[in-house]
Parts: structure tokens; sequence; C-alpha cells
């Protein structure tokens, strides 16, 4: 296509992956691909499309920089208001794999924290490992209810060392036979699963 005199640099700045120019009554509209995409039109076209200035943006004498900047302000404005229309993730409408996710994440803010001496804090939730034994140091029996229950796992699923891949199965996920063998009882999945949902806080 010959080069347009007097052309003008026009980026698409919606939300639209694909947007036509329904503006200008060209014979052959113009089609920009997307947020950040460029088009060179006629200055009386550019004109026009500048009347809407929330979906167009004349960046003939932007440097690259700028233009770049804009893009990406623009894309964190649409994944903030995104965000607003998003169900809170909560123990009622988690799935498994979101749980389990959220106890990855736990873990690798594990690995990252450091201590001068090199030891790693733990980002904990639930009982701590000494609550989870009687004075003597030997397991406590299984509780009686299934909140009990519920609360030790959630403590022993976050003291997991994630530098044992024994303690997780396959797919990194909280091994049932390592959570038994800290807590020194059996639980069942469906106890594990529970636990699993309070590793679930809903955050923004």
């Amino acid at each position: 296509m010959a080069e347009i005199k007097g052309a003008r640099t026009i980026m698409y700045i919606g939300k639209k992956p694909k947007k036509i120019d329904n503006v200008n009554n060209n014979m052959q509209a113009r089609v920009w691909n997307g947020l950040g995409d460029l088009q060179r039109v006629t200055m009386v076209e550019a004109n026009n499309l500048g009347k809407h200035p929330d979906i167009w943006a004349d960046v003939t004498d932007w440097p690259p920089e700028q233009r770049i900047g804009m893009v990406n302000k623009i894309r964190e404005k649409i994944r903030a208001e995104n965000a607003k229309h998003e169900p809170k993730l909560t123990v009622e409408n988690a799935t498994i794999d979101q749980l389990l996710a959220r106890v990855r994440d736990l873990r690798d803010i594990n690995d990252k924290l450091a201590l001068p001496d090199g030891n790693k804090p733990r980002v904990t939730s639930g009982l701590s490992r000494e609550e989870l034994t009687d004075d003597d140091g030997l397991p406590r029996s299984r509780p009686e209810s299934t909140e009990a229950i519920v609360n030790e796992i959630v403590g022993v699923i976050m003291q997991l060392d994630s530098d044992k891949p024994e303690l997780f199965d396959g797919e990194g996920n909280p091994a049932k036979e390592a959570v038994e063998s800290m807590l020194g009882y059996s639980i069942s999945v469906h106890e594990l699963n529970a636990a699993l949902r309070q590793l679930s806080p809903a955050t923004e």
C-alpha cells in the first residue's frame, strides 16, 4: 500500500481484540488488531478519529517509550476493572486445584524468605508444631471434633519442608501420608481437603 501523504499514526487504545474504523466512510475500512496496534491514516481521518479519545490516540509524534507506557497503563486499568467483577476466592466457591495452588504459593513465599543465619522462617497458619504434641513430645491423639482435626492438618501443611520432595506428591501437593505421619493419626481425604480450603483466604 502506497504511503499516505501527510499521514498520521493512530493507535487503538480500546479493549476489543479487533477494532474496525466505523467513523470514516472508506471503501475499505481500516482494522486495528487490539490494544496498541498502529495504523496510518489521512489527516482528515485522524481528525475524525480524534473525536473519540477513549478509543483512538494520535501518536504520530510520540517516541516508542511513550506509546509503550500508555499501553501498559491502559492494560493495568483494564485488569483492575476486570478484577472488580471477578468473584472472590472463598471456601465456598474455590476448587481443589485453586486451594492447592494457594498452598504452593505459600510454600514459594517460605522459600524466598531467609533470615541472616540462612534459616527460612515459615509462613504458618493454624497450630504450631509444639501445639501438635503433648508435653512429653509424643503425637497427640486424634481429636474428637472434625474442626479440631482440620485445624491440626492446616498447621502441619504449613510446616511441610518444601526441600523434602517426599512430603509431596508428583504434582507438588501435600501427601496425605506425610500429613498423617506428622499428626500421628490417620485422616480422611475429606478432612485433608477441608484443611486446604482453610488455606485459601479471600485476597484482593
